[in-house]
């Protein structure tokens, strides 16, 4: 009885960081067993724990769990390493208190990625941005010697951290490569933006068919049996906002109508939730729009793995 006091006592002492590895040096946990646990503690402030946690290599994902009311993988944690029978992208340190569509198109990412029998792949990530994903594809990829090169048509200047292999300011509607050089093109809510005017970083020009022009382009640098990662706004047709559009079928239909389409999936947003459901009329009927944060790009989002044949 004593015993147990002490323990109780000796637990609620520690910072969250240690209650989150008493935890796991007993028993691996997702992230929600996690926050079933630990009690009157944020999910957001326990998931950037973990990324911190990870990135000291305290603890280690030992295998994933389906979560069946999403359908997402989750990754449970352990402080004890154990081998897992997939060597996947692991994209979970980059989701750290984030709400948007990047939730579930990075788990899309990691569920699609070049298969790691694929030695000397070269990999295009279109729209790279911060870097981020860029960057843990390359560093999951040095092992299988993969080649990756990031492109935005607006760079940070803070290329410290940068470790990939190559990185360039380029506009995806005219990229600068050779044709068919590409195994596998990543295209993560990029091109809904392409062509349309933003101001914030001086680009003023409107090209309507900005994404035709890109997706063709795509086709040409991909390798034939190549594989193109693309996500996408996708709802009733309706722009949301004036710096992207919003595809549905007829749209969808005929921007990728080049390529065979592998896998499609949709995603809808539920009171801070992505929920994969069976299609777009189903996502339509179940969607409140009052529940809609207006920084989305759309309520739904499609996920789709593309084959040039």
């Amino acid at each position: 009885m004593l015993k147990n006091i002490f323990y109780i006592v000796f637990y609620f002492s520690l910072n969250l960081e240690d209650k989150v590895v008493s935890i796991l040096e007993k028993t691996p946990c997702d992230q929600f067993s996690l926050y079933r646990q630990l009690g009157n503690v944020k999910l957001s402030e326990i998931t950037k724990t973990i990324a911190e946690l990870q990135g000291r290599s305290i603890i280690h994902v030992v295998k994933y769990r389906k979560n069946y009311r999403t359908g997402l993988s989750l990754p449970v944690y352990s402080t004890h390493i154990k081998n897992t029978k997939k060597d996947i992208l692991d994209v979970h340190s980059l989701l750290a208190g984030v709400t948007s569509e990047r939730l579930v198109e990075y788990a899309f990412v990691s569920r699609n990625l070049m298969s790691t029998r694929r030695k000397h792949a070269k990999i295009l990530d279109i729209g790279c941005g911060d870097y981020s994903l860029t960057n843990t594809i390359s560093e999951f990829g040095k092992k299988y010697a993969w080649q990756i090169c990031g492109i935005d048509i607006v760079l940070s200047q803070e290329q410290n951290s940068v470790i990939f292999t190559s990185l360039a300011r380029m506009d995806a509607r005219i990229m600068g490569f050779r044709d068919e050089v590409f195994d596998q093109i990543i295209c993560i809510s990029t091109l809904e933006h392409i062509g349309i005017p933003l101001h914030i970083y001086n680009i003023n020009k409107n090209d309507e068919l900005g994404d035709m022009r890109t997706i063709l382009e795509i086709s040409r640098v991909l390798k034939f049996g190549g594989t193109v990662i693309l996500t996408l706004p996708y709802s009733f047709g309706i722009m949301r906002g004036r710096e992207n559009r919003v595809y549905h079928k007829p749209t969808l239909s005929k921007l990728v109508r080049a390529f065979s389409i592998i896998k499609k999936e949709f995603y809808f947003y539920d009171l801070g939730k992505w929920i994969k459901c069976k299609d777009q009329l189903e996502s339509d009927k179940l969607l409140n729009m009052d529940e809609i944060p207006p920084g989305l790009h759309s309520p739904v989002c499609v996920c789709l793995l593309l084959r040039k044949e």
